[in-house]
Order: structure tokens, then sequence, then C-alpha cells
């Protein structure tokens, strides 16, 4: 399950949700729903894509670093993630 959305407050930043259940994990489907997510968003007007996690989830943060070079900025436990969206994010995939 993937779902990007607006942040309201903060124009043209998208927030990413990514959910794959266990037992189908580590075959890429994570990165191709964040793919499609972030490239939709992109072409909705979209500039920056962010995630908010807990910084021991490195699952997510090498997820994340697929999808370009990211900023991150520490909350505590927790990580607020940005991505800027280019033109593309084929640059970023695996060859």
């Amino acid at each position: 399950m993937v779902s990007a959305g607006f942040v309201s407050h903060e124009a043209g930043v998208v927030d990413l949700g990514l959910q794959v259940a266990d037992a189908h994990q580590r075959r890429g489907i994570g990165t191709l729903l964040a793919r499609h997510a972030a490239d939709h968003a992109r072409r909705s007007g979209a500039h920056t894509l962010t995630a908010y996690l807990h910084a021991a989830n490195t699952p997510m943060l090498r997820l994340l670093a697929r999808l370009g070079p990211a900023v991150h900025t520490r909350d505590g436990s927790h990580l607020d993630v940005r991505i800027p969206l280019g033109d593309t994010l084929a640059d970023h995939a695996p060859s």
C-alpha cells in the first residue's frame, strides 16, 4: 500500500506513506511503489518527497536512498527524510 499526499503547510511537499506485508518484503515491491508515488507527485506539481520514520527503520532508509539523494533531519528517535523530485527518478533506478 502506498500513499502520497501534499503536506498542508508546505507547498510542493508530498508525504510518502508505504507499507508492504512482511511476507512480501525484500522483493522490490516497496521501491516500485515509492517510485510510482514519487513520479505521480512530481507530475502533480510536487518538488519534494518527505517521509517521517523511526531512525532505526533501516529497510525504509535503504528504500528511500534508492530514490535519490536525501536530506535527513533528526527529531529525537525519528528522522524527517526529504528527497528532491527532479524531472524523473529514472536516474536513480537500478541498472
